[in-house]
């Protein structure tokens, strides 16, 4: 949800006829890089830890 707030910029400045470089560059990367932060997050989050098995073989 959150990188919907910087696309929303983006929109905004295009719509209002500014450049079109600083649009995309720096409110369209941004919203790209929120959302693939968010999808990392969530991907780690939903990973399962396994037991180390090797740690205590090690012993």
């Amino acid at each position: 949800m959150i990188a919907l707030i910087p696309f929303g910029d983006m929109l905004t400045v295009l719509r209002w006829d500014g450049s079109a470089g600083a649009a995309f560059g720096i409110h369209g990367l941004t919203a790209a890089f929120v959302a693939l932060t968010g999808v990392l997050l969530i991907r780690e989050r939903s990973v399962t830890k396994e037991p180390d098995t090797r740690a205590a073989a090690a012993v």
